[in-house]
């Protein structure tokens, strides 16, 4: 087969490649285990992309799991058990597996072993509460579960236990409970895909310690504003497009790195109250300010922020 003939190729001229130079085997549905080894032997720190495979054996897995460099098997729609046990001792920077739309808990316990720098799951649409726990121990930096639709309760809390950056881009919408149980999460959160927080939800996740991203959020109530304002860390809400006055006096006693870059215009008083943001605040959206507002933002060298037009 004509794939046969591009790996052979890649084996034999490997040593020629420099040590980070992805090799791009993305068009090949097949593989067998000896290319498989050679491959993750010959090409140990080398990014493989296989994404063209459709499954594998479980042979192919044990060899494709003593690869060192980056893996990407995002084909894959399902993997048994012995195969996940298999890539778990993968120890490249990252594996990713996002054609997987579920997980087993023998699955979860075993890829979260991997010990590179990220584990991406982003096919994954749900997940149980074991399987949650099993994927909280994961030690590498970035575990990427960006294809969760719904979060219960006790699956935040479980996947809290995570010391690490958690990405779960696909919630719409959190509850007051998971939202409460999230803030004992230690890491950055990205939650960019929720597009409605209630005051009580943003009450309770405005008590995470770490980074926190959620610019899918297009409006915040004013109880929301007030309790985000006592976040200490950075916290990215470029969705908003419009904070009134009262919210703009909350985010200004915010003293993190603050980032409102979706924020169209500012009333003269929102200005004043955000000029006297203690850390860096982003306002490079903006479209129009009042030649008042330009002069409270400019007496605050820790703003960035740019106008398109303002009233002179």
């Amino acid at each position: 087969m004509w794939w046969a003939s591009v790996v052979a190729m890649v084996l034999c001229c490997g040593a020629t490649l420099a040590d980070d130079f992805p090799i791009d085997l993305s068009d090949i549905e097949e593989i067998t285990a000896a290319q498989a080894k050679q491959l993750a032997l010959r090409h140990a720190s080398m990014k493989l992309n296989l994404n063209g495979l459709k499954s594998i054996s479980d042979s192919v897995a044990d060899a494709l799991g003593d690869a060192k460099g980056s893996l990407f098997l995002n084909g894959l729609t399902t993997i048994s058990d012995r195969s996940a046990k298999s890539l778990g001792r993968h120890s490249g920077s990252v594996l990713a597996l996002n054609g997987l739309t579920t997980l087993s808990d023998s699955a979860a316990d075993s890829l979260s072993k991997q010990r590179g720098w990220g584990l991406s799951l982003d096919g994954v649409t749900t997940l149980s509460d074991k399987a949650a726990k099993s994927l909280a121990t994961y030690e590498g930096r970035v575990l990427g579960l960006d294809g969760l639709k719904t979060l219960p309760s006790s699956t935040a809390e479980a996947l809290a236990g995570r010391n690490g950056s958690l990405s779960m881009e696909s919630l719409a919408e959190l509850s007051e409970d998971a939202a409460e149980a999230l803030a004992k999460h230690k890491g950055d959160l990205h939650l960019n895909g929720l597009t409605t927080l209630s005051g009580e939800a943003a009450e309770a996740l405005s008590k995470h310690e770490d980074r926190m991203f959620l610019d899918g959020l297009t409006t915040l109530s004013d109880q929301g504003a007030q309790a985000f304002a006592k976040h200490a860390t950075t916290l990215s809400l470029n969705g908003l497009k419009a904070i009134n006055d009262l919210q703009a006096r909350a985010f200004g006693q915010h003293a993190g790195d603050l980032r409102l870059n979706g924020v169209l215009t500012l009333s003269d008083a929102a200005a004043r109250s955000l000029s006297h943001h203690k850390g860096p605040l982003s306002l490079n959206g903006l479209r129009y300010l009042s030649r008042n507002a330009v002069t409270a933002l400019k007496s605050n060298r820790n703003i960035s922020w740019w106008v398109s037009s303002f009233n002179r």
